[in-house]
């Protein structure tokens, strides 16, 4: 299923037609199909601070205790470092 899945967001990423912010949702589906969370965390809006926990468990049962309905759980990853080409383009 997952091998499908990865084809499918790769046809939707390589489609140069797709607006930037559709591309961005495929890149972070794709992103949670081939790596694991390092993180979690509880996003609070209106909070100064968002609530930062090493497990979904941890931030689950925050939410179930203390989370209000606009609260909700994102997951963080690691850093990936990317080299970018600059195809035709000259610096000085």
């Amino acid at each position: 299923m997952n091998k499908k899945l990865l084809h499918y967001i790769d046809c939707h990423l390589n489609n140069s037609t797709a607006e930037h912010m559709e591309q961005l949702v495929y890149i972070i589906a794709k992103l949670s199909l081939i790596s694991t969370p390092v993180a979690w965390i509880v996003k609070l809006p209106g909070e100064a601070q968002d609530k930062l926990f090493l497990s979904h468990a941890d931030a689950s049962s925050y939410i179930d205790l203390k989370g209000r309905p606009v609260d909700y759980i994102a997951p963080l990853y690691t850093t990936v470092n990317v080299d970018v080409a600059t195809s035709g383009i000259k610096r000085n």
